[in-house]
This record gives C-alpha cells, structure tokens and sequence, in this order.
C-alpha cells in the first residue's frame, strides 16, 4: 500500500527500489519497504499523513513505515503537520522523534550525525543509546559526539535557502 510519493527535480539522478513485502508499488509512490538513493539533484517526498520531506544528493533512505524513515546518508528537511506527531527519523547515530515541527537531519559520511529545528521541538537520542532523550526546540541544533553524548552547535538555518532545502522543488 502506497503511503507517499516522490518528485524529483530536473537533472536529477534518483533511484527508487522496494525491499518490503508483497508488491511493489507503481512509479514514483512510496511504500512501507521503499529505499530511495539520490545520486543527484533533489528530491521531494510527500507522505499520506502531510509529513513533507526535501532531501539533496547524495542521499540514502528507507521507508519504515508511514512515521518511521531510516536516514543512512544525506541532507533531509522535514515538515510534520500536527496530526503526524510523533513522526520519526533514525540515522546510523541519533533517533529525531517530531513533536509537531520542521526540523533537518544530516547524516555524511566521516562526520557525526546533527539535527536542526527550525519551528517547534524534536526528541533527539543516540542510538544506540542508553534510553537518554533530549527536547531540542526551534533555533537549536545538536550533533552526537564519539562518545555517544548530544552537544549543542550552531543552528545552520540559512542552509536551507542556499541548498533549496524547504521550497517547494517543482514550483
């Protein structure tokens, strides 16, 4: 069962797979078990539940479920409405869990995972993890260090415009 969709933008290199059970779904539609690879460009991905994501290349991520994606790699903005709350996002080092916001995760290779809110709160812990949680609220970013402990950095909000990160891609 589809539950979203992708769009890319021109000149991008996206690829879209389906490691779940059942059929894969049609075109450009996510579903539980979709894996997403972004070589180039951006991409859009527009949930059931209204959680919109913008994503630049290089990317990797995984449909968990319709409130559960798995970041292996890249640059993701996302925006929950209300009624997604909850929303969650798991990198290689942290676990975002939205509590009504828009937030980006980066995840690269080499370097420590962050999250950044730009509107509302999010739930940040390490994974693993020893069940420590931490509320960021908007203007805050953090950025997990080797040893597993969440440190506050510098909220890198004018990223967004300068990587076309939150427009909407395709006009």
């Amino acid at each position: 069962t589809a539950v979203g969709v992708i769009r890319t933008s021109s000149g991008s290199v996206c690829s879209l797979t389906y490691e779940g059970e059942g059929e894969a779904p049609e075109g450009d539609h996510l579903a539980e078990g979709s894996v997403v690879r972004l070589e180039q460009g951006t991409m859009e991905g527009v949930f059931e539940s209204g959680v919109r994501m913008v994503a630049t290349a290089p990317c990797r991520l995984r449909v968990v479920s319709e409130d559960l994606v798995s970041q292996d790699e890249g640059r993701v903005w996302f925006e929950v409405p209300p009624a997604a709350t909850g929303f969650t996002v798991n990198t290689p080092e942290l676990v975002v869990v939205d509590l009504g916001t828009e937030f980006g995760v980066v995840s690269l290779p080499n370097k420590r995972d962050e999250v950044h809110v730009l509107k509302g709160s999010v739930e940040v812990s390490a994974r693993p993890g020893d069940g420590h949680r931490q509320s960021l609220a908007a203007g805050s970013a953090l950025q997990i260090d080797g040893n597993g402990r969440l440190l506050e950095i510098e909220l890198v909000e004018s990223s967004r415009e300068n990587e076309g990160i939150g427009g909407s891609i395709l006009g």
